[in-house]
């Protein structure tokens, strides 16, 4: 079952090592609801394969990898040319940080909301599958920057609906679970 927490959990125990300090070739798309970030350390390549399609999301790395010559699209341009410093998955949930040089690439499965993320050093978020934001931005941003007051504990149930009725009542969600669970409960491993 490769979206089990726990096989997820062994596998970014076994990604660390052949991942960190490597740095990020390109990042690309050439079928619908699947990522290629392509990695070099000294003179290996790595492919990390991520899919976010719904029922069927995975991650996984690869010695070799056959670029298309048409129909792909690149990626968070911005990443290419990083350093990928750490690897960590959340605390009992199916999170995944990988934390480069100037931004933090978040792979958060929850079925037909999976996506991947990136946050750069200037607090840009991008997203691989596009979203609807549907006028949430403001909540999104309140809770992304409020959430680096305690990064690594979150700041406890019931927090983020404080946080939001405090300052658009009577709201008291974020309406974006990825922000909710990053928050409430994301932990440094």
């Amino acid at each position: 079952m490769l979206q089990n927490y726990f096989f997820l959990n062994r596998f970014i125990l076994d990604l660390t090592p052949l991942l960190v300090n490597s740095k990020i070739e390109e990042i690309y798309s050439q079928e619908k609801s699947k990522l290629v970030i392509v990695t070099s350390k000294n003179t290996d390549f790595y492919f990390l394969e991520i899919s976010v399609i719904p029922g069927n999301s995975y991650m996984n790395v690869r010695n070799n990898y056959s670029r298309a010559k048409k129909n792909t699209l690149n990626f968070f341009n911005g990443a290419e040319g990083q350093t990928i410093n750490s690897i960590q998955i959340a605390e009992d949930d199916r999170i995944i940080k990988i934390s480069c040089s100037d931004s933090t690439f978040y792979f958060a499965i929850r079925g037909k909301y999976t996506n991947v993320f990136v946050i750069d050093n200037f607090q840009n978020i991008e997203s691989f599958k596009s979203i609807d934001t549907q006028g949430r931005t403001n909540l999104w941003v309140l809770t992304w920057n409020n959430s680096f007051d305690t990064p690594f504990f979150g700041n406890g149930t019931g927090s983020a609906g404080k946080l939001i009725n405090s300052r658009y009542p009577p709201l008291e969600h974020p309406h974006n679970d990825y922000l909710f669970v990053y928050f409430v409960k994301f932990q440094k491993r």
